[in-house]
Order: structure tokens, then C-alpha cells, then sequence
């Protein structure tokens, strides 16, 4: 049903943008000291009696590499957030009064024991809106105060 089609959505929506917050977090850090290894390795390089140069070259390509790892990840972290943004609407002039009683269409023979009281006003203007998204919101609304 569409009511279900919308709360996954939005459950969906809700995973991913948790989702991209957590694994953004330690991605910065990892970053930085991946910086700072470099940096630390340009100093500690020029004395050879500190690090052989072979070791020098392996941890200066493996900071390269977790720096590149990490521009992986933080592409990947903001592709997956886009997921989790709401599409941009699309609005349209809209008769209010039909989107609420398309958004409650999707109840109909739903709600048993539950009791549905709508006021709708007469001749109101057509309204700019996206009829999806605020049909999203009505139904998320009664299906929540409905719970």
C-alpha cells in the first residue's frame, strides 16, 4: 500500500542519514594523522640514521594510500548521503483540499477503530506545492496520530 511504500521510505531515509553521520566522523581524523605521518616522514626522512630508506618509502606510499582510501570513502559517504535527502520538489498550483483527500484515500478500510474527522474550507486558492511530498506529510500525520 502507498502508506507502507511511505514509511519505508522515510525509515530509509532515516538510515542513511544516520548512516553517512557515523561513518563521516572518523574519516576526518584519519585524514589529518595521515597528513601528519607525511609530514613527520618529509623531516624524519632526511636523517638516515633514523629510518632506512626503504622504510621511509613503504610509509610514505601507505600514507598516500590511506589518503586516498579516505577520498574514497568521503565520496562514497556523500554519494550515500544524497540518498537520504529528500528529492527537490516539484511544485506545482495545487488544490489543497485534493491532496488531503488523496493522502486519506490511503486509509480508506484501514483504520479500524480508529475515527477520521476532516475539515476541509471551501474556495481556497490553489497553492504552489509538491502534491507528493505534502501528501507524505498527511499521511505520515494521521498515521502517527493514528499509532
Amino acid at each position: 500500500s502507498e502508506l507502507l511504500r511511505a514509511q519505508k521510505a522515510a525509515a530509509w531515509h532515516e538510515v542513511a542519514r544516520r548512516i553517512a553521520h557515523e561513518m563521516k566522523n572518523p574519516l576526518t581524523p584519519i585524514a589529518l594523522c595521515a597528513e601528519r605521518i607525511g609530514r613527520q616522514l618529509d623531516r624524519v626522512g632526511k636523517d638516515p640514521e633514523r629510518l632506512t630508506p626503504e622504510v621511509v618509502r613503504v610509509l610514505h606510499e601507505c600514507s598516500l594510500t590511506i589518503s586516498g582510501e579516505v577520498q574514497s570513502v568521503k565520496t562514497l559517504v556523500d554519494e550515500f548521503s544524497q540518498f537520504a535527502r529528500f528529492p527537490a520538489a516539484q511544485l506545482a498550483p495545487s488544490d489543497l483540499n485534493e491532496v488531503v483527500e488523496g493522502a486519506l484515500q490511503v486509509f480508506s478500510g484501514q483504520l479500524a477503530g480508529v475515527e477520521v474527522t476532516k475539515e476541509l474550507a471551501d474556495g481556497l486558492p490553489r497553492l504552489m506545492l509538491d502534491r507528493e511530498q505534502f501528501k507524505r506529510v498527511v499521511v505520515n500525520l494521521i498515521d502517527n496520530a493514528a499509532e
